[in-house]
């Protein structure tokens, strides 16, 4: 809601593909803190380095979406909030887990 009424505030509408940009948003945080891992740990920043920091942490707490868990098969975990377009403006239909 912070999100939405800061945008609000600033251009004077709701942003574009609302859904989206709070996603798009979220993966920096999930990119830095894998980063954050893998310059740790001392290795190289590598596409298996970074793989294995994900394995590894599998839990990411975004600021814009929650929670979301990375499973062992590699698929996620991770509510949603689905909405549909209803006279110019996004209605939302609920959280589904």
């Amino acid at each position: 809601a912070k999100y939405v009424e800061r945008w609000k505030k600033e251009e004077n509408r709701i942003p574009n593909g609302l859904p989206v940009t709070q996603y798009l948003y979220d993966g920096a945080y999930v990119v830095k803190t894998l980063a954050e891992a893998v310059s740790k740990s001392g290795k190289p920043f590598t596409g298996q380095n970074v793989k294995d920091a994900l394995v590894k942490i599998r839990t990411f707490d975004l600021p814009l979406t929650g929670k979301v868990t990375i499973r062992d098969n590699h698929t996620v975990t991770k509510p949603v909030y689905l909405a549909t377009a209803k006279d110019g403006e996004f209605v939302g239909l609920g959280l589904y887990e």
